[in-house]
């Protein structure tokens, strides 16, 4: 059974076999936010195939992307998305992850992962989808991929690539104070806190595929960890203040880079990135 927590429901493995098409030797494995536990009930199943070859008379096809094929399907009620990847490509990204230089200063973190064909974005949510999943079939050569996998590098590189990107923002929430466009400021001091916690989430090896899941997981590290409560309280105070004032505005988006900073040296503190 792979249980969806969210909605409440359980679903045969066998069911989801019947939904996909896949060869004796693939790989199959289910995932998503509904598997991660922090989806709801628009939240689709994420079904994965991970194969030697495509036969395109083998599966049914609605998207192809180059690369990888998408196709769509229903179980139970559930959308499901469903991913056919070759086995070469993965084990090209897997291998080039385990062999990140975090020493290397000449390399920018988002041209770590280059496979022809694909996007860093695309090879990311993979691998985030790969490290949340649930085995379906194929236990053996799943576990054998699984357990190969270096995840403490994913999450320092998920780390580094969204401190690069607060660094990119952060210039220009100054500026904008500066110039007193208090409404602009505050504005993109929102989405750069969203991004610093986003980086503060993968620091403490938890993992999601986009920042609108990130004031959930801040929520659920919270539980056991006073210092992401601690962080969590703070940006609540920026992101929902009681009124939105001229000078509320600026004191918020300086309150945001004073927690920006904060969150960064955490992470630092940890270990860096």
């Amino acid at each position: 059974m792979i249980e969806l927590v969210p909605i409440s429901k359980s679903i045969y493995k066998a069911d989801i076999l019947n939904v996909i098409t896949y060869k004796n030797e693939d790989i199959v494995f289910a995932s998503g936010s509904l598997v991660q536990g922090i989806g709801n009930g628009k939240s689709d199943l994420d079904l994965f195939v991970i194969t030697q070859d495509f036969n395109e008379k083998d599966i049914n096809i609605t998207y192809d992307q180059l690369n990888f094929k998408v196709g769509f399907n229903r179980l139970e009620g559930v959308n499901c998305d469903i991913e056919y990847w070759l086995l070469d490509v993965v084990e090209e990204l897997i291998d080039q992850v385990n062999s990140i230089d975090f020493g290397d200063i000449n390399v920018r973190s988002f041209n770590q992962l280059k496979i022809k064909g694909y996007n860093s974005p695309a090879l990311t949510s993979f691998l985030h989808r790969f490290i949340i999943s649930k085995n379906i079939y194929n236990d053996t050569k799943y576990k054998e991929l699984y357990e190969k996998l270096n995840k403490n590098n994913y999450f320092r590189l998920m780390a580094r690539i969204y401190v690069n990107h607060v660094d990119n923002a952060y210039d220009d929430v100054v500026g904008n104070l500066e110039q007193h466009e208090y409404e602009t400021a505050y504005l993109i001091a929102r989405e750069t806190l969203l991004l610093a916690m986003t980086a503060y989430v993968f620091s403490m090896k938890q993992t999601i595929d986009r920042t609108k899941w990130t004031y959930k997981m801040m929520k659920v590290i919270a539980i056991e960890n006073q210092e992401a409560a601690r962080i969590l309280n703070k940006c609540n105070e920026i992101l929902f203040p009681v009124s939105l004032s001229k000078g509320n505005l600026e004191n918020s988006s300086e309150q945001a880079l004073s927690l920006i900073n904060s969150i960064i040296s955490s992470i630092n503190d940890a270990g860096g990135v």
